[in-house]
């Protein structure tokens, strides 16, 4: 049928239907397409990607225990710091005579503070450093939304490419369904995995 059509027209035409086609196809479409999409579509998936991103990352930070210590570690330091500062303890180092702590009384006690101490500080330098490499994978994944929602524009401009051409070849006075539902081909693209965190096209 169309090979009756295309031989009742001269060849002139024809040529110049199929030029226009295929410079519609290769060219003006993913141009028009890329066009659309920088101005319309590429700043919504921008800030949908940061919002995810962000979302994303409050609930990592919620969901991160916060460091939790023995009750019994705590009482035991108060009998600790009450057994060392007590009247008695301090009578015994007036009666030393300036010799010190002769029962090693407050080198065990100090020892104990300490160690408790130090297990409380490392406890709470942990999750500091869990909060702070959070936040920091967080921002790196927010920075990355110009190169992701990029590569998921030119995925789906690849994917509706005929689409476009029609767009562009009938100086946008024909718009195909993918052409108007633009922002859903994205989506599937994301969703599919065709970019990856770092902006890349996936195989």
């Amino acid at each position: 049928m169309l090979s009756i059509f295309t031989d009742s027209l001269p060849k002139s035409v024809v040529a110049g239907v199929a030029l226009w086609a295929g410079v519609s196809y290769f060219v003006t479409g993913p141009e028009a397409g890329a066009r659309v999409a920088r101005a319309d579509f590429l700043p919504v998936c921008e800030a949908n990607f940061k919002h995810l991103a962000q979302t994303m990352g409050a609930q990592r930070l919620r969901a991160l225990p916060e460091p939790s210590f023995d009750p019994m570690q705590d009482m035991a330091a108060e009998h600790v710091k009450r057994l060392r500062d007590n009247p008695f303890m301090m009578q015994m180092r007036q009666m030393s005579g300036g010799m010190g702590d002769l029962f090693g009384i407050d080198q065990m006690a100090d020892a104990a503070l300490e160690q408790m101490g130090a297990a409380k500080r490392q406890a709470q330098r942990a999750y500091r450093e869990a909060r702070a490499r959070i936040e920091r994978e967080t921002a790196g994944t927010i920075a990355k939304a110009g190169d992701v929602c990029s590569c998921v524009v030119n995925a789906a401009i690849q994917e509706t490419r005929t689409e476009w051409a029609i767009f562009a070849g009938s100086l946008t006075m024909i718009a195909p369904q993918p052409v108007k539902t633009f922002d859903q081909t994205m989506a599937q693209v994301h969703r599919a995995g065709g970019c990856d965190a770092a902006g890349k096209a996936g195989a």
